[in-house]
Order: structure tokens, then C-alpha cells, then sequence
């Protein structure tokens, strides 16, 4: 019993959830456990025209859910076996590599293609204004860039919520889309309007806090993640996005896997301790985090069309825009969103902590964890008016870095600056061609880099 617990909240990346909510995810794999026939198909309400459910403007939004949903329930998602999903993780890794190459290519030859002095300043004392930065802006991403489970992020996260409430879209169609909301069964809608509770959303530990803030501001919340498993022939099956994979009983790998864990078979509840493990690594993997992203992001554009503005939240894995090839932000690809990443130096409860360590270390484990292969440096002919910079003064360093700071990087307008300050034409053709080689490998085409605004809020101060 004494895994089990922090181990069920490690399912969703949140090792610190309520004793309810890690009781009723352990009665779920026990239930899936004892299910003999494939995994039941729970349905909220029946799927008619007829059903007040389905009526009005959240009966639509309901019914645009719909088709995600039922792509990635038992019956039309993808089985697997768990060596299939361990060979996809190392595919995965090798994909994030390329891509990984082409960045460092291109951020060397962006060294000698632009002029950096006196461009845009981006360090600033104290916190953005959240009511200026976020005018006019559709999507907003709020990435955990430290741990989760930061008292000071959530609480940083709900302000945000309140200025954009109160002083920017006083009467706008808000949702709040949450990697910390999960369903525990498919085909439920997964979406819990303001002041009208879904029994079928579970909000984890301190993030239950999302809740009482959505209904106070009128914001909905789309519960992004869910926890959900089935048995088909006496095999358990772990869901992630569209692929549910089954659970091998003495794999070698996993047997390993628990033992990282610290699990022990003479536990009593080791049958349900591992399986929750399964899930824990399942999650965390690269593949994992790439399924569980490509089910966001269709729930995500699902609903865009109900909302004037979408708020998501969550970690850097699932909403970043820098170097996170399968993240939301990336399947998404508006063209102009606002990016918000919060640090602090809060540090964890110690079993927490311990927690992830060892799923980090874990993961380690499937992966290369080699150094890219350095790439050869690019030369490019001299022009006439090109020279060499001196940028010891071009960054504000006069910053108290023990208070609040913030880093400001607007792209649309340092590309404008940019592209007036070309120091080497024949790199910067270069570098625009990476950029196109970049979004190939996507598999999104060639297209500009969105002109995206960043903020890095570093909560220094309580």
C-alpha cells in the first residue's frame, strides 16, 4: 500500500493528490483488473437529438467533442502490445533528435545571419502586465516550467485567470483547458461548464483550486487527461490518446520497471502497485507525452470554435513552443498566442521530489542519452558592410535576480527588427532554410514561425 498511493498520482504527472482521488484511480485497475470482457464503453448520457444534454450552445459544444472522443475509445483506438510501445519510444527519440539537430543548426548559423545590438529589450524587474500582454489574444499557454504541484505557480496561474476575467474580457466565452482535469472512463464528455460540476472530471490536489476560481471568474474547464484502462482475455490494457497498451505479465522490462519504482512482489497490493507503474511509465515516456498531446489538441480544437478565448495549463512537456516537437502548442500552431512559463525556486516536499527523480531516472533508461553529434560549423562568404559585435552591454544585467523578473520576447516584433538588421545575407538564406527543413520534418509544411509573445516569470518573492 505504501506505493500505491504516490504512485496513482504519478499516472497524470501530479505525485501529491487527495486520498479520494488516489482511492477511486486504485478501484479503477482493480476493476479493470477483475473485467473479463472488453473494456466498457461508459457513456454520460445517451447520444440523441432529443436529449436536453445535447440542446443549446453546451449541447453543441458537447457534440463537437464527440468525434475525438470516439476515436480514441476501446473500440476504435489502436491495441498494442508493450514491446511495441518501448520500440515507438526509442522512434520517438530519434525524431525529437533530427529535430533537435536542425535547432542546433540553425541557432549557430542565426549567430552570424542578424545584428543582436540594440535590438528589443527583454529583461524587466517585477511581473508582466498580464491586462496589457494578454489584449486581443485568443490562445494563451501557461507552462509549469518547474515542477508540478507549486503552490506559487497555481497561485500565479489563477491571478492571470482573474486579470484576464476582470480586465481584458469581462464578458468573452472563456475555457480553461487543464492537464490537471481528468475523465476515468471514455466517451464522457470531458468538458465541466462554470457552476455546473461534471461528475465524471476529477481535479487533482491542489489544482482542485481551478475549480472554485472557473466558477467565480464564469470560465469552463476541459479536463485534457484521463486514467483509463480495460481487460480484453484476461490482459490488462492502459490507455494513452488513441493507443491502449496491453500489460505483459513477467516482461522483463517491466519487472525492471518496478523495481526502479521500489516495488516489492511480496506487497499485497503488488498486482495493482505494478499496473499502476505500467501506467506511470507509459505516461511519462516520449511516445506517452506525444499521444496524450495529439488527444489534447483535437479536444482542444474541438471546442475553439464555442470560445473567444482558450486558456491551457499545464506542463512544459504538453504547451511549450521551445523545443517540444510534439507539444500542444506545436499541433495547434496558431499564429498568434501569448506563452506564459513560470519558474520558482518553491521547493517540494522531499517524498514528492523523490517521485519524480525516479520516474526521470527511469525514463532515462529508454533513451540514447547520448550528446547530439556536434555539427560542423558554417562559413559564409565576408560582405562589405558586415563587422564584428560587442554585446557585453546589450542585455539589462542590472536586475535584483533574487525578486521578481521577467524575460519579454515578442517574435513578431524582434523578427521585424531582424529582418532590418540582416548582418550576412548568405546565412540568413541559410537560416530561413532550416527553418523550412524544421517545419517538413514537422510534418506541418513550410511555413514563418508564428509571431508568438513569451513571457519567463521568475517567482522570486511570496
Amino acid at each position: 500500500m505504501k506505493h500505491i498511493l504516490p504512485l496513482l498520482g504519478l499516472l497524470v504527472a501530479v505525485p501529491a493528490v487527495s486520498a479520494s482521488l488516489q482511492e477511486t484511480l486504485k478501484s479503477n485497475i482493480t476493476n479493470a483488473v477483475a473485467q473479463q470482457e472488453p473494456a466498457p464503453e461508459k457513456t454520460a448520457v445517451p447520444r440523441t437529438a432529443q436529449n436536453p444534454a445535447l440542446q443549446g450552445r453546451n449541447g453543441e459544444i458537447r457534440l463537437a467533442l464527440q468525434p475525438s472522443l470516439e476515436k480514441n475509445n476501446w473500440r476504435n483506438g489502436e491495441k498494442i502490445s508493450f514491446d511495441t510501445f518501448l520500440s515507438r519510444i526509442k522512434q520517438t527519440e530519434a525524431d525529437n533528435r533530427t529535430l533537435a539537430r536542425i535547432t542546433e543548426q540553425k541557432n549557430n548559423v542565426m549567430q552570424k545571419a542578424f545584428y543582436f545590438k540594440g535590438q528589443p529589450e527583454m529583461l524587466f524587474q517585477g511581473k508582466p502586465d498580464y491586462a496589457k500582454e494578454l489584449a486581443g489574444k485568443k490562445y494563451i499557454f501557461i507552462n509549469e516550467s518547474s515542477n508540478h504541484n507549486t503552490a506559487s505557480c497555481l497561485e500565479e496561474t489563477i491571478r492571470i485567470l482573474t486579470v484576464l476575467r476582470k480586465k481584458v474580457a469581462p464578458s468573452a466565452n472563456i475555457v480553461l483547458a487543464s492537464e490537471f482535469s481528468l475523465v476515468s472512463a471514455t466517451n464522457v464528455w470531458p468538458i465541466r461548464f462554470a457552476k455546473n460540476p461534471n461528475p465524471n472530471i476529477n481535479t487533482l490536489g491542489i489544482y482542485k483550486q481551478l475549480e472554485n476560481a472557473a466558477d467565480r471568474l464564469n470560465i469552463d474547464i476541459l479536463a485534457l487527461d484521463d486514467a483509463c484502462y480495460g481487460t480484453q482475455d484476461g490482459t490488462f490494457y492502459s490507455k494513452m490518446g488513441r493507443v491502449w497498451t496491453a500489460f505483459s505479465e513477467n516482461h522483463p522490462e517491466m519487472d525492471a520497471i518496478a523495481e526502479g519504482f521500489g516495488a516489492e512482489k511480496t506487497d499485497p497490493d503488488y498486482e495493482v502497485t505494478e499496473k499502476a507503474i505500467f501506467q506511470t511509465f507509459l505516461a511519462s515516456s516520449d511516445y506517452g507525452v506525444q499521444l496524450r498531446n495529439r488527444q489534447w489538441a483535437s479536444y482542444i480544437n474541438a471546442v475553439t470554435p464555442f470560445y473567444d478565448i482558450i486558456v491551457m495549463y499545464g506542463g512544459n512537456a504538453h504547451f511549450s513552443a521551445e523545443g517540444n516537437w510534439d507539444s500542444v502548442a506545436f499541433l495547434l500552431n496558431p499564429r498568434e498566442a501569448v506563452s506564459i512559463y513560470l519558474f520558482t525556486e518553491e521547493q517540494l516536499p522531499e517524498e514528492v521530489q523523490a517521485a519524480y527523480d525516479r520516474t526521470d531516472e527511469l525514463q532515462k533508461q529508454y533513451k540514447e542519452n547520448k550528446p547530439l553529434e556536434d555539427t560542423p560549423e558554417e562559413t559564409f562568404p565576408a560582405q562589405a558592410d558586415e563587422h564584428e559585435e560587442d554585446l557585453s552591454d546589450s542585455v539589462n544585467w542590472q536586475l535584483d535576480f533574487s525578486k521578481n523578473f521577467y524575460r519579454r520576447y515578442d517574435g513578431h516584433q524582434v523578427r521585424a527588427w531582424r529582418a532590418q538588421h540582416v548582418r550576412n545575407t548568405a546565412a540568413f538564406n541559410r537560416y530561413n532554410q532550416l527553418q523550412n527543413q524544421f517545419d517538413a520534418q514537422l510534418g506541418r509544411g513550410t511555413q514563418h514561425a508564428p509571431d508568438w509573445l513569451d513571457l519567463q516569470v521568475y517567482l522570486n518573492e511570496n
